[in-house]
């Protein structure tokens, strides 16, 4: 009876010990997906801000100067840095032209390190751009 529990005992430290390490792994996954999470959805908001600017081109043919600066401002609100918005239409072209609203820039946020166990999180820029095609209505 002796051994029984010395086996039973060392068999509940190994599951204890196997269902820690699960644990630990499943946590650094989840904080993991929600640091990427986060750079996501600045991404989408990316997406958001382009799309919103490019209806305000369809109609007026082209990125107005006011227009353009609020964009910026927008932008820069989300945390989007090195702003380019070289190949977008800036002046007007006539109905029925082709716009285009480029924005490049680049995003910082916390990302899972090459060495996860000895770095672990570290704040990383990642390049975002940002394409708009569509035809002027004004």
């Amino acid at each position: 009876m002796n051994k029984m529990t010395k086996r039973r005992s060392a068999g509940n430290i190994l599951d204890f010990v196997t269902a820690g390490i699960t644990i630990t792994a499943i946590a650094v996954i989840v904080l993991a997906s929600f640091y990427s999470m986060g750079l996501f959805i600045k991404k989408l908001e990316v997406s958001q801000i382009a799309r919103k600017y490019i209806l305000v081109m369809e109609t007026k043919g082209c990125l107005e100067s006011p227009v353009k600066d609020q964009m910026y401002i927008d932008l820069m609100e989300i945390g989007l840095h090195n702003i380019d918005i070289t190949g977008t239409t800036l002046q007007a072209v006539g109905y029925g032209e082709p716009i285009m609203l480029c924005i490049k820039g680049s995003l910082s946020g916390n990302a899972m390190s090459d060495d996860i166990w000895s770095n672990g999180f570290e704040v990383k820029a990642y390049y975002v751009e940002e394409k708009r095609m569509s035809t002027a209505k004004n």
